[in-house]
């Protein structure tokens, strides 16, 4: 797997899930590497995940996140959410959610907040896609 991801859509956040840091702020498309330790992106919505724990702050009423296990996901919803990759725990704020499973490529879709275990969840605005080489 490569450090190359290309997005496409309105507003879009990526999370590097594979450090416990991530930097976002502005309203756009962004190409981000998702090996490296520190993730920096733009976009009016702000959210901040710990991956390595059970932590995740969310400042934000739009926007996200993206899986980095799958070589493409297409998605569509409405909504904010945000997810501990570590645990089972899910926390959401939104109507739409849809979840990629990482180890498979099952895409589940679900209307109300419920645990995933072990999961990377997926929230975009508008429709995104996601490519990860």
């Amino acid at each position: 797997m490569t450090d190359k991801v290309e997005l496409t859509a309105d507003v879009v956040i990526v999370v590097d899930v594979m450090t416990d840091k991530a930097e976002l702020t502005a309203v756009a498309v962004i190409v981000v590497a998702v090996m490296t330790d520190k993730v920096e992106l733009t976009a009016e919505a702000v959210i901040v995940v710990d991956v390595v724990s059970n932590k995740v702050e969310l400042t934000a009423d739009v926007v996200i996140v993206v899986a980095v296990m799958t070589d493409k996901v297409e998605l569509t919803a409405v909504a904010v959410i945000v997810v501990d990759v570590m645990t089972d725990k899910v926390e959401l704020t939104a109507d739409v959610v849809i979840v990629v499973d990482v180890v498979t490529d099952r895409v589940e879709l679900t209307a109300v907040a419920e645990e995933v275990t072990g999961c990377i969840l997926l929230v975009l605005v508008d429709v995104v896609r996601v490519l990860v080489w």
